[in-house]
């Protein structure tokens, strides 16, 4: 039971008094501000009557005479402007800090740290002349001074964010053709949802109208790999599984990751060395680039797993284009620290980004739709199929 708070009588009256203390000089303020000027000093405490009281005159004159929705517009202006301006500088400039790891990133990222200890008092100053030097005494003026001045909270604030973003989305724009411009506006589009979701493969299977193979030692499912690897000594690059595919040409291209996170050249397999040419020793998991290649490469290569489960969905006359892969992370809904990577792949489809809807819900229906774009001619008659491994 709640005990109610009993407060002294003597305490109640003390801050009543003091209350209306604080309140008595703005409301002495507001009635004078209907007054005019000569009774403001001559009866500050009376009640505005007769010839004292002048309406709103005060009120219109002040707004004329400091132009005081003039002001206001500047005001507006200056802070949408300012918010707009710190949001595109500082968001992309934590995006730059993120991906490219360098000294100069690192540097930049610790001033923008001290920017954000050192206490305004020590900096107003110095401000303020150096505003007056270029003449930045402007609303434009303002906006710039402003950017500065927010930088360094906004570029640790988009920071945090940006690591949050898996650089997988990144890498798939890029594959897509995108410049560093468009991947860091629409890298991010497209988005899958699952939440406390229980998807079964044999109710997807039954659904889709389709069949489910269970991968083994002795009937294995070819699952797609992608990766980012590291350019080794001797211009090696050394691939997490073993290639499958056809002999001498398991990996069929290999392409560069420039510095700034765009493809460069692009090799292509060979039997023998060469210019823009690369072997590879399936067996051994190892690509040969041509002498002096360094930095990074994206690989794209099926691998044999005996550990998944294979969901297809097969149609005729479906319209189809490309290849379509979409990286999954699976869930144990009875135990959150086991997870399982999977993929769901579509072969030759291209596919309505804003028609795929795909709604996984505990009372064991799961709505899928998804609208193809052009005539589906894969030779298997496989429109799109489900991989989950357990590696």
């Amino acid at each position: 039971m709640n005990k109610k708070v009993k407060h002294g009588t003597l305490l109640t009256v003390i801050f009543t008094v003091l209350s209306l203390l604080y309140l008595y000089p703005i409301v002495l303020v507001f009635i004078n501000s209907f007054k005019k000027k000569v009774y403001i000093s001559k009866a500050p405490f009376e009640i505005p009557t007769g010839k004292m009281y002048v309406g709103l005159e005060n009120y219109i004159r002040g707004i004329k005479q400091t132009r005081l929705i003039q002001a206001f517009g500047w005001s507006l202006f200056i802070t949408i402007l300012s918010v707009a301006v710190i949001i595109l500088c500082c968001s992309m400039c934590a995006w730059y800090i993120c991906r490219v790891k360098t000294k100069f990133t690192k540097i930049l990222y610790m001033l923008c740290l001290f920017a954000m200890i050192v206490p305004f008092q020590m900096e107003m100053f110095t401000l303020s002349k150096i505003a007056n030097m270029l003449h930045m005494g402007n609303p434009w003026g303002l906006v710039v001074i402003y950017l500065g001045f927010g930088a360094g909270l906004s570029v640790f604030m988009f920071t945090g964010f940006m690591k949050s973003i898996p650089l997988e989305i990144e890498e798939a724009a890029m594959i897509d053709g995108c410049t560093p411009i468009q991947t860091f506006y629409q890298a991010q589009k497209g988005t899958f949802d699952f939440t406390n979701s229980l998807f079964s493969l044999d109710l997807a299977a039954s659904q889709f109208g389709s069949t489910k193979a269970v991968a083994s030692d002795t009937n294995k499912i070819k699952m797609p790999v992608s990766e980012t690897i590291a350019i080794g000594a001797g211009a090696t690059v050394e691939l997490k599984y073993v290639p499958v595919g056809t002999k001498g040409a398991e990996v069929k291209y290999v392409k560069v990751i420039n510095d700034n996170n765009t493809f460069g050249k692009t090799y292509t397999v060979s039997a023998t060395k060469g210019e823009n040419k690369f072997t590879i020793d399936a067996a051994n998991r190892t690509i040969t680039l041509p002498e002096g290649t360094t930095g990074r490469v994206f690989v794209n290569y099926e691998k044999e797993t005996g550990t998944a489960v294979q969901v297809i969905k097969r149609t005729d006359g479906v319209p189809e284009v490309k290849t379509l892969l979409i990286h999954a992370i699976f869930h144990d809904p009875c135990n959150k620290n086991l997870v399982y990577a999977g993929v769901i792949r579509c072969p030759r489809a291209q596919i309505d980004p804003s028609s795929v809807e795909l709604s996984l819900k505990s009372d064991g229906k799961h709505p899928a739709s998804y609208v193809l774009n052009k005539e589906y001619c894969a030779e298997d008659g496989k429109l799109f199929d489900i991989l989950v491994s357990e590696d």
